[in-house]
């Protein structure tokens, strides 16, 4: 597969009265056409600046790009004007937002809301737009679309509002879909919905999906390659079955264990990630989850960790995995 989507050592700073917010630091990753790519992480580590960044939302000030490029189809979207790059952010590029009641306008119908899209960048009449808006309904399994195209957010259910947002999404037919939290705040059995909904999207369209999520539960089933995101850095980074057959970060282990199991027992309790991230405006010499880390070495906290290939596509950004960790490594193989 060709390459759709490459950042290259992209670094993102806020500007605050307390300093400089480093949120993204020398992050690097690409995607691939037809590829469903997901970023892992907790809250704050970065992955809902990097999609902002990539669609260029990101307000300046206060943020501001450091360094690194985002090279869309050939064309680097940080040296394109703002005007440029309105031909693309929701043309060629669509994102779902986290939050549907805030994304939808509640004083304009749905249908409307996808029509404006289309008339917009793909220079359909109104009439058009319209036959389209209701296709993109039905496509994303609401009931009865050419009642719904008038209707209003608020008399949309939490899932069919997200399914709006991926009709709004999707109605251009963007190259590039980046799903950002889709499923937060939606039950269990939406939340699959949606997700199975997004993978069908994707075969039958042919549209490249960065999904970015806190959850590594809810993309095994939809995703080619995972990254994970903490301190504003890829930690660590493969196919989905890498990750999960060897994940090999102490803070993707963590994430995976805090994952309830279908043979845990009731009186078993999680096993959290205890601490909190670091602060971003002080980011620590060495590795950012040293002081989350029960097998940290001293180079940890002196030394930023160098990337190990471990095979395949499989990185990670940690001093265990370096070959001269030695007995380290092997300690913690034994106390994992």
């Amino acid at each position: 597969m060709t390459t759709m989507l490459e950042v290259k050592d992209l670094s993102v700073s806020f500007d605050v009265f307390g300093g400089e917010v480093q949120a993204i630091r020398n992050v690097s990753f690409d995607v691939k056409h037809g590829e469903a790519v997901a970023i892992v992480g907790e809250s704050g580590s970065g992955k809902s600046v990097t999609a902002q960044t990539v669609m260029r939302l990101i307000a300046m000030p206060p943020g501001r790009v450091k360094n690194g490029e985002i090279l869309f189809e050939g064309q680097d979207l940080l040296k394109l004007s703002e005007k440029d790059m309105q031909k693309i952010r929701g043309n060629k590029i669509g994102m779902i937002f986290q939050d549907p009641m805030t994304s939808l306008n509640p004083t304009m119908p749905v249908g409307k809301q996808i029509s404006e899209g289309l008339v917009k960048h793909q220079g359909m009449s109104k009439s058009e737009a319209k036959e389209r808006a209701v296709e993109m309904l039905k496509l994303v399994g609401i009931p009865t679309p050419e009642a719904r195209y008038k209707q209003y957010p608020h008399e949309f259910s939490g899932g069919m509002r997200q399914r709006v947002m991926i009709a709004i999404a999707l109605a251009c037919n963007p190259s590039l879909l980046i799903a950002d939290e889709p499923t937060t705040a939606l039950d269990v059995t939406i939340q699959a919905q949606i997700l199975r909904l997004m993978k069908r999207l994707q075969e039958q369209l042919g549209t490249s999906i960065i999904l970015i999520t806190h959850d590594l539960g809810i993309v095994a089933d939809v995703c080619d390659r995972v990254m994970v995101m903490y301190a504003g850095q890829i930690v660590e980074s493969g196919t989905t079955e890498e990750i999960f057959a060897n994940p090999s970060h102490p803070y993707t282990r963590g994430l995976l264990n805090s994952l309830p199991k279908l043979s845990q027992r009731k009186d078993e309790p999680l096993v959290p990630i205890y601490g909190t991230p670091p602060d971003l405006i002080a980011p620590p010499k060495g590795c950012g989850f040293c002081d989350r880390c029960s097998f940290a070495m001293n180079i940890c906290r002196t030394t930023h960790p160098e990337v190990t290939e471990l095979g395949g596509s499989h990185q990670v950004r940690c001093w265990l995995q370096d070959p001269r960790a030695g007995q380290a490594a092997e300690q913690r193989e034994v106390h994992a």
